[in-house]
């Protein structure tokens, strides 16, 4: 989980599940690179940066759940 918290405007701003897309040699810094997971809803279909991923034993989720590729941020490790 991470914490999304303190947020402006129409940012995310509480704790979520994320994906990592940064690897260890990017930066001296302890961030990380991060998108937020979120509940599929109907309304993000042919929303291009909402990117699906499907329930699965290698990734925890239990529901139908996309990345916002808009609200993408670094965070302390």
């Amino acid at each position: 989980m991470v914490d999304f918290d303190p947020a402006k405007g129409a940012e995310i701003e509480k704790p979520r599940s994320a994906v990592v897309i940064s690897s260890d040699s990017v930066g001296v810094l302890p961030l990380k690179i991060v998108a937020p997971v979120t509940t599929w809803n109907e309304s993000f279909k042919g929303k291009l940066w909402l990117v699906e991923i499907a329930p699965d034993a290698n990734n925890g989720l239990t529901q139908l759940s996309v990345v916002d590729a808009l609200q993408i941020r670094s965070a302390d490790v």
